[in-house]
């Protein structure tokens, strides 16, 4: 889906085909998953899975240090310092008669936050101070000037809190995803934000955390950027109409997961396959299986159906014996042994495609552009080479030059 910006001119639009389509129950799909396949207004693909990020925790620690599961990021930003663990190790040095202890090295045995230093990461921090009134008002640019959102009071507020919580993450937030999940997995991270692939991970016995992990939605936060007012206020409405126990959740849709288009420049005949084609594998009873597989590519449901199917499978034991489709009974192999951890899993899911504040990821031509300007000045921040005044400044003047470049500015009502 994040392609959506170089190949939107290229894609049909499949209006038409899915209103004359009875198999495909598109209400059935989540409608940020709709969202995500279209542009604007226009459906220009079928959801075929999903991703997201979602919060995972070490259950146990939590429990043992009675903290409850963050709902917002200065929560996580107390927990993760209240569980970072360091330990002295001293360095000696032996000779024939004494011991010297000359100088000592500190070792991290529990990391606070395991959250890569990535621009991904960064923006589902930052979507819920930039976002409060539905995917429309977007979270990259100002919609109706092409402006960039990162001079203001909720883009920095957001990235001093990410440079905060990088100072519990290894490396100062420097380290890959596939290390920071190494660390999760093997018991070295109090919390993790990634996507569902991990669920593949952790659910497997030689997993540290087979046993202990837990998951729930990206936090909120209690403040939002005005933009009329061009400050951060309190989230109430109306300036939060999403809100929850006066938390502002944006759930950032970073890719958005895979979507299946059709060429709108191919022949007519071959439109109306490829398009018979992608409505069979995103009917619910094909995509079912597909986005079920935990034991190859983790749990990606774009459905209402799926995830009521998946809890009703795991629930009834009689029902997974007898199942005539080997692929569903071996790909929930786990749900039954971990059922409430399945249930609870699956919540996450569905209150984060549920959530009617979607952030969408950038779609414009070229957006990797955008983003390499800004991962390689985030990790100028991270590292003290500069400041948040020379960050935001860098990036303002890039993407202004990047949507110039690109004719970005004519795609205003489109984002």
């Amino acid at each position: 889906a994040k392609w959506f910006g170089d190949l939107e001119p290229h894609l049909m639009d499949l209006s038409d085909s899915i209103f004359e389509d009875e198999k495909i129950r598109y209400d059935d799909i989540y409608y940020s998953m709709r969202r995500t396949s279209s542009f604007g207004t226009l459906p220009l693909g079928l959801p075929i899975s999903s991703d997201m990020f979602l919060l995972y925790y070490r259950e146990d620690l939590l429990l043992e240090n009675k903290i409850s599961p963050p709902k917002t990021w200065q929560e996580l930003l107390i927990a993760a310092a209240a569980l970072h663990k360091t330990t002295q190790t001293p360095m000696n040095v032996t000779s024939s008669t004494t011991t010297t202890t000359i100088s000592s090295s500190t070792t991290t045995t529990m990391f606070g936050a395991c959250i890569p230093a990535q621009s991904a990461y960064f923006y589902a921090l930052a979507a819920p101070y930039l976002q409060s009134h539905g995917p429309t008002q977007g979270i990259f640019f100002n919609p109706s000037t092409m402006a960039p959102l990162v001079n203001n009071p909720g883009f920095l507020e957001a990235l001093r809190l990410f440079n905060k919580l990088s100072t519990f993450s290894p490396n100062n937030g420097q380290a890959t995803l596939s290390i920071v999940r190494e660390l999760f997995l093997n018991g070295k991270c109090a919390f993790l934000l990634d996507s569902l692939d991990v669920v593949t991970h952790v659910n497997q016995p030689s997993a540290a955390v087979f046993s202990t992990w837990a998951a729930t939605r990206v936090p909120g936060t209690r403040e939002v950027y005005d933009r009329h007012q061009r400050i951060l206020v309190t989230c109430n409405k109306p300036d939060c109409p999403f809100t929850e126990d006066k938390i502002n959740y944006a759930p950032f849709s970073s890719t958005g997961g895979w979507i299946a288009a059709v060429n709108r420049y191919s022949p007519s005949s071959a439109r109306e396959n490829v398009y018979k084609l992608w409505s069979h594998l995103s009917r619910p009873s094909l995509s079912q299986v597909f986005s079920s597989r935990t034991n190859t590519v983790g749990v990606h449901p774009f459905r209402r159906s799926q995830i009521a199917d998946v809890k009703d499978v795991c629930a009834n034991d009689e029902h997974r014996k007898n199942s005539s489709e080997p692929e569903l009974k071996n790909g929930l192999d786990w749900c039954w042994q971990n059922a409430t951890k399945l249930g609870m899993f699956l919540n996450a899911v569905d209150k984060t495609l549920d959530h009617p504040n979607q952030a969408l990821d950038l779609r414009l031509p070229s957006e990797y552009r955008y983003f390499d300007v800004l991962e390689a000045k985030l990790a100028l921040f991270l590292s003290g080479s500069i400041d948040e005044l020379k960050l935001v400044s860098s990036i303002q003047d890039s993407w202004t030059n990047i949507v110039s470049d690109t004719g970005g500015q004519f795609l205003v009502l489109n984002i």
